[in-house]
């Protein structure tokens, strides 16, 4: 139980940290570069996930568990990242003149998103 707790606040700690460090970043390196670091490093995590935790069940070493912590903690770090430079990006692209409703589509999306996505899988 110890283990889960810590373990969630270390998530929680990731997706605090990734909006002000990738908002940050994105300022420095351009948003549109902080979006595809995004991609070119989380779409190898999401598909490596299966196999670490394969690899942590019954390992004896804790290499493995290391690795699905660190993982899932970057992950969610994007996550938390893409809530704070989202609206940023999107005033690059479209103008800062419709992003009150271009925000607010997008955000709709998400949550509808995150309701049917589990019922379709």
């Amino acid at each position: 139980a110890a283990f889960a707790a810590g373990y969630v606040q270390c998530l929680a700690m990731g997706n605090l940290g990734g909006r002000f460090v990738w908002a940050s970043a994105s300022d420095v390196l351009g948003r549109k570069n902080v979006f595809t670091v995004f991609t070119c490093v989380g779409a190898p995590l999401y598909f490596a996930l299966p196999w670490v935790v394969s690899n942590a069940v019954g390992a004896e070493s804790y290499t493995p568990l290391v690795l699905f912590y660190g993982s899932t903690i970057a992950i969610i770090s994007f996550f938390g990242a893409g809530y704070s430079t989202v609206p940023a990006y999107e005033s690059d692209l479209f103008g800062v003149k419709y992003i009150a409703a271009i925000h607010g589509r997008i955000m709709i999306a998400s949550a509808l998103s995150g309701i049917t996505g589990p019922l379709i899988f």
